[in-house]
């Protein structure tokens, strides 16, 4: 029996197909990186010379690393399915001895896996030691908060992963990292139904989706709620006359946990879902 016979899935064949992806677009990838970490590099340093008081906060960091994921993760996932917007290289591309599963599977390493590592390391690479630097100026002039006789403390680098004093919803919910996955699907999805102008479409998509969620969220889901309430998420919340909270109601602990697992899991695996069928239906 053929060794690649499976139609279907073959780790080996697989394993081909990454170190051929590798091959044709590592010169590129590895360029990429060394654009972003200058970025960063420059950014942090515009940063230290520019702000007279707080240097590298909690917030920067935060603000800049999801920033740059979002703007640098969504362009990336963008153009890995771009040779499908032409004909020439997408019927190259669509004759690969490979399954549409490992092609896919291809992907979504380097556009996922690969970029989100790559991307955390570089930053932190970048943000440890200017974060270092920004409290080495705080020691050597110490600064006081504007209008104020309080001392600027010195900052910690902030860690993605717990969301140790940034925002509520991220230490809650991991609002910003996990929709990532959510987001950045679109832009994958963006070559298999888009032949041009496929960022805008893909921006546009995305906005459209958040609007249509927060109207459903806000406006839709309120009216039919008795006079004084309001959902906050999983729970609902009874307002006084005088606008207070003077009632809640909230799902048990599990059910909350699974419907925010559902929708932070849940959904970038049914874009990834939808980019394989669309993918087996592609047609150049």
């Amino acid at each position: 029996m053929n060794a690649y016979s499976s139609e279907v899935f073959h780790f080996e064949r697989w394993q081909m197909l990454l170190g051929r992806h590798w091959a044709e677009n590592g010169k590129r990838y590895i360029l990429f990186v060394l654009a972003l970490a200058g970025i960063l590099l420059a950014w942090f340093s515009f940063l230290l010379t520019v702000d007279s008081w707080s240097l590298i906060d909690i917030s920067t960091q935060f603000s800049s690393y999801f920033f740059g994921l979002y703007v640098a993760g969504c362009l990336y996932a963008g153009s890995l399915f771009s040779d499908l917007c032409l004909k020439r290289e997408g019927i190259s591309f669509l004759a690969l001895p490979a399954s549409q599963l490992e092609k896919l599977l291809c992907v979504l390493f380097y556009g996922v896996l690969v970029f989100f590592v790559t991307y955390t390391v570089v930053f932190y690479l970048i943000d440890i030691p200017m974060v270092q630097l920004s409290n080495r100026i705080l020691e050597q002039h110490p600064r006081n908060m504007p209008n104020a006789m309080v001392r600027v403390a010195p900052t910690i680098v902030y860690n993605v992963f717990t969301g140790e004093q940034g925002p509520y919803f991220e230490r809650s919910n991991h609002l910003f990292l996990l929709g990532f996955f959510s987001v950045q699907g679109v832009f994958f999805l963006g070559p298999l139904y888009f032949s041009r102008f496929v960022v805008i479409k893909s921006i546009l998509v995305v906005l459209c989706g958040m609007f249509v969620i927060v109207v459903f969220h806000e406006r839709i889901v309120n009216l039919f709620l008795p006079h004084g309430w309001r959902i906050l998420h999983f729970s609902w919340v009874q307002y006084d006359d005088a606008d207070h909270p003077a009632h809640f109601v909230y799902l048990s602990r599990w059910l909350t946990n699974a419907l925010a697992a559902l929708a932070q899991y849940g959904i970038p695996l049914l874009v990834w879902t939808i980019a394989y069928y669309r993918l087996t239906e592609k047609e150049i």
